[in-house]
């Protein structure tokens, strides 16, 4: 077996995993889909789409800023049912036209597969989606299956606070402090936020997202599952 593998497959692991631009390559889309529907709910076009430029990556926490920023409050409860539900919409579009980008990467299943496989080793989800999204994507790239606890935006603002609940869902009680908490993700903002929780880190990334990663000080950076389950990155 792969050193890798022997590494990430260790007895009393748990696995918190982010979903657009980790688990599936649509962290693009995403956010293409997320400032249409903004644009078309409240008729105003964003000063900036750049994730970075908002202080919680998380579909909440963007709408909350946009809104205090633009329209100088918070967002209504109809306008964000408005916007959940159309978002959705052209997430399934895109999912229609573009199916290769809701594609686990290249050795997610076979990783997913040996984590179930291992004892004492949980899996949860902890994204910056809403998580009518958050349950489609799953569900479009056929991952459902493993039944994964989920946390999402809808039970937070802050990306640490829905990666706490994540934890939280695993009903894990009285974690013994043997066990190791690693949080898989592709952005900055998952490194920060694993940095802040004092949980290992593990970065799903390629090029320029890969480097940033590394120059944070993230020392486990992958383009995708494959080593992690113990094959060849090419």
């Amino acid at each position: 077996m792969h050193a890798l593998t022997d590494e990430f497959n260790h007895s009393k692991a748990i696995f918190i995993l982010d979903i657009d631009g980790t688990l599936l390559r649509t962290h693009e889309i995403d956010n293409e889909c997320y400032w249409d529907a903004v644009e078309r709910v409240f008729g105003k076009q964003p000063n900036s789409r750049r994730l970075l430029d908002y202080t919680h990556v998380t579909d909440s926490g963007i709408l909350e800023q946009w809104c205090r920023q633009t329209l100088g409050r918070d967002p209504g409860i109809e306008e964000s049912r408005q916007l959940r539900g159309l978002f959705l919409e052209l997430i399934q579009d895109a999912a229609r036209t573009q199916p290769e980008l809701f594609e686990p990467r290249a050795g997610l299943v076979e990783w997913l597969e040996q984590q179930h496989d291992t004892p004492d080793t949980h899996l949860a989800v902890a994204t910056g989606s809403w998580g009518s999204t958050a349950r489609f994507k799953l569900k479009a790239a056929g991952l459902d299956r493993f039944q994964m606890v989920l946390a999402s935006a809808d039970d937070g603002v802050r990306r640490t606070d829905i990666m706490t609940t994540a934890l939280t869902r695993l009903g894990l009680q009285g974690l013994p402090r043997d066990w190791d908490i690693t949080y898989i993700g592709d952005g900055p903002w998952d490194y920060h936020a694993s940095m802040e929780l004092g949980w290992s880190f593990i970065g799903i990334a390629e090029d320029v997202r890969a480097t940033s990663l590394r120059e944070l000080g993230a020392l486990r950076v992958h383009a995708d599952f494959r080593s992690l389950a113990g094959g060849a990155e090419p």
